[in-house]
C-alpha cells in the first residue's frame, strides 16, 4: 500500500492483523478463574454528598 501523504510504502496487513466479526472463544472457554488473585476494592476519592456540597456553599461568601 502506498501512503498518499508521505509517499512511503506500508506493509500490507496480514490475515491475523485484520479483526474478524467472530471473536475467538477458545481462550475464553479454557480460562481458569481459580488462578485469579483475590483483591479488596477500596474507594480512594469518593465524590462529596449533596449535603456536603450544600454545607460548602453556605460557608463560602458570595462575590
Amino acid at each position: 500500500m502506498k501512503d498518499e501523504y508521505m509517499g512511503e510504502q506500508r506493509p500490507s496487513p496480514t490475515i491475523h492483523a485484520i479483526m474478524s466479526d467472530k471473536p475467538n472463544m477458545r481462550e475464553i472457554s479454557s480460562f481458569d478463574k481459580t488462578k485469579l488473585k483475590k483483591t479488596e476494592t477500596r474507594v480512594k476519592n469518593p465524590l462529596p454528598t449533596k449535603e456536603t456540597i450544600d454545607q460548602e456553599r453556605k460557608r463560602e461568601p458570595s462575590p
